[in-house]
């Protein structure tokens, strides 16, 4: 018996379900064809089912999404080719090195930071600086406050470096380099002329006496740093400033109460400080490191002013010391001035003050009596060089020590 066959109807798919199945495709289409094609076979669904008959549908279709070429990969950027390193000139590269003050702390070293000549001092941040065609050595922060030039010895090699501030000038010794004291070629003296005798010149009035200024005392330092306090003595007729850590200088006074002393240190000012009724309050210092000041804490009472020395006549100057003499029993001679005046002493004799003429020649009724004329005699240059006596014994030459 046969049984009729019977068709299984597939229910045809909605609009819904097309479009569906279109946006994959584009979708499969815009991640690259290449990527659908790796599919493995094995997903590919099969049904052992009839295929069902396309239905028509009332919608157009859709063309599929074209996929847009890949744009080309940029070229890459060559790496930038670096500048060439910065160096120093032959000129900097001679300068280069460390410049220093005899006695002091100060310090200045100029170094190579890269390519760039630096200039480094003590207590101070480096500052670039060029080094100009005069040897100076500028930057914009140190024109007009500083000014810093490079000395050179008699072979125009660096040797040293002069820095003026506020009117202070220093010098700076460059380490093994020539001596600054020895630098320049030594000037070429011109043949001497026979010296013509001194003209006479009037006796100075003697000076009148100076009154003492009122800075005795101790002086306390404001600021810790590299000196202490201090302390003004009066000792044989000086003032005497005493700074710890520091040695003692020997200082003079003047009317605009500036501290003045050969053995300050180079490139050091001081001024004393006064209140509104011209008491010495302190003591301001200016140097090339900075400003200082100690104020006054005691008050010493002066001694009296010492009394002025008569000035010396300009034809006895040099007359002073010891006379000696080959002679045979002629004693030694020495000579003083007293008063303006001259003080023999003679071994075995008693004092005899003399004067002296035009001629050098001693006035004194003493020397008359004794038939003894004495008379100086002198270099080309006028210089006292001994003594000429005319005694009974014969003529006597003394020489000067």
């Amino acid at each position: 018996m046969r049984y009729p066959l019977r068709m299984r109807s597939v229910a045809p798919k909605t609009n819904n379900e097309v479009i569906s199945t279109k946006m994959k495709l584009s979708l499969f289409a815009i991640i690259g064809f290449a990527a659908l094609a790796t599919l493995p076979a094995a997903a590919q669904t099969k049904t052992n089912k009839p295929a069902a008959k396309p239905q028509k549908s009332n919608s157009k279709p859709q063309a599929p999404a074209k996929t847009k070429p890949a744009a080309p990969k940029p070229a890459p950027t060559p790496a930038p080719t670096p500048a060439p390193a910065k160096e120093l000139g032959e000129r900097e590269k001679a300068v280069l090195g460390k410049y220093t003050v005899s006695g002091q702390p100060n310090v200045i070293e100029l170094v190579n930071d890269g390519g760039s000549l630096t200039m480094q001092a003590t207590g101070y941040p480096a500052i670039p600086v060029e080094l100009k065609t005069d040897d100076s050595l500028y930057n914009p922060i140190l024109a007009g406050q500083v000014d810093a030039k490079i000395i050179r010895d008699a072979d125009k090699k660096p040797n040293g470096i002069d820095l003026t501030f506020q009117g202070n000038k220093v010098q700076f010794q460059k380490d093994g380099a020539t001596p600054l004291t020895v630098a320049a070629k030594p000037v070429e003296k011109p043949a001497e002329k026979p010296a013509e005798k001194p003209a006479e010149k009037p006796a100075e009035k003697p000076a009148e006496t100076k009154k003492l200024p009122d800075i005795l005392g101790k002086y306390s330092v404001d600021m810790q740093g590299p000196v202490g306090d201090g302390e003004i003595k009066y000792d044989n007729g000086k003032f005497i400033l005493s700074i710890e850590n520091q040695p003692d200088y020997e200082i003079e006074v003047t009317e605009k109460d500036e501290i003045k002393g050969k053995t300050l240190p180079e490139g050091v000012t001081a001024k004393l400080v006064k209140d509104k009724e011209g008491k010495v309050t302190g003591i301001s210092a200016e140097s090339p490191l900075g400003t200082m000041t100690w104020t006054r804490k005691t008050f010493v009472k002066l001694p009296e002013a010492p009394k002025a020395a008569p000035a010396v006549s300009e034809k006895l100057k040099g007359a002073e010391g010891s006379y000696v003499t080959d002679f045979a029993g002629a004693p030694e001679i020495k000579l003083t001035v007293k008063d303006g005046k001259l003080v023999l002493q003679a071994e075995g004799q008693p004092d005899l003050t003399v004067e002296l003429n035009d001629k050098d020649e001693f006035v004194s009724d003493q020397l008359k009596e004794m038939n003894f004329a004495l008379k100086f005699t002198r270099s080309k240059d006028g210089k006292i060089e001994g003594i000429s006596a005319n005694t009974p014994f014969g003529e006597i030459t003394f020489k000067k020590k």
